[in-house]
């Protein structure tokens, strides 16, 4: 939508850990992607707890 610009602000995580993998930065590029689980696990664990106890009751 913003093609692009300005700057970096339409780029996603996911695009920039994969720009880092590109550039040969495997670190921070494995560092990224450990990060991005950890928040992605913190989100989906709790929310599929509690979609699931609301599911049971109803």
């Amino acid at each position: 939508m913003t093609r692009g610009g300005p700057g970096f602000t339409s780029d996603t995580i996911a695009s920039i850990i994969y720009k880092q993998y590109q550039a040969g930065f495997f670190g921070l590029s494995t560092a990224g992607n450990v990060i991005l689980f950890l928040v992605v696990t913190v989100i989906a664990v709790p929310l599929n707890y509690y979609l699931g106890k609301r599911q049971v009751a109803a």
